[in-house]
């Protein structure tokens, strides 16, 4: 199970460095779109970025539960 989530979190936070990467060379471009926030506000980065792993841990938690109940024999079966 471990493996399963550990691999969710590590996409997505290759997925989030490279978001953030690109959103601050695009900053110009996000600055028209943004009202009340810097584009390179913290607080908006960093409370985005807890959401995406949240929700990575989440929807990594079915897999890595099917595959703890799966017999080792069973999967290792060709059939």
């Amino acid at each position: 199970m471990l493996d399963v989530l550990k691999s969710a979190v590590w996409l997505s936070v290759w997925g989030i460095a490279i978001g953030l990467a690109v959103s601050l060379m695009l900053t110009r471009l996000l600055t028209a779109m943004l009202t009340d926030v810097r584009p390179a506000d913290p607080a908006s980065i960093g409370a985005a970025a807890m959401i995406l792993i949240a929700t990575a841990l989440l929807a990594g938690l079915v897999p890595g539960w099917r595959a703890m109940r799966v017999e080792p024999m069973t999967a290792l079966r060709v059939d």
